[in-house]
């Protein structure tokens, strides 16, 4: 190059590494691709936002929305069952606390939870 002229460059910075995990089998998918089976082990993933969905083996799936930064990145996924309601109520005549011993009767399927944990 002479003095004054000028040059266009292009940075491209290098992908960060993801991993996938589930306590169930299950697919894991980035930006509406499938990408394999969890544990997904320090996938390369561009920089920036995209959507990562887990969808278990049994029905059902997670979706998260992640931004992908320079730091590898971890997400934990659990899936819980449903429980079993009893088809009758227990007498709960004989508890003091009938709320807490209803709650420890009675099982409804717990939230989805998801966690990230960077490394």
């Amino acid at each position: 190059m002479k003095p004054g002229e000028t040059a266009r460059l292009t940075i491209k910075p290098a992908p960060t590494p993801v991993t996938v995990t589930a306590n169930e089998a299950a697919e894991v998918w980035l930006d509406g691709s499938r990408i394999g089976d969890a544990p997904v082990n320090e996938m390369p993933v561009p920089l920036g936002t995209h959507e990562i969905i887990v969808k278990r083996a049994a029905g059902g799936e997670r979706k998260m929305t992640v931004t992908v930064t320079t730091k590898p990145m971890t997400l934990n996924v659990r899936f819980h069952k449903a429980a079993l309601r009893l088809s009758e109520p227990p007498d709960l005549s004989t508890t003091e606390d009938t709320e807490d011993a209803e709650e420890s009767m009675y099982f409804s399927p717990c939230p989805p939870v998801s966690s990230v944990v960077e490394s």
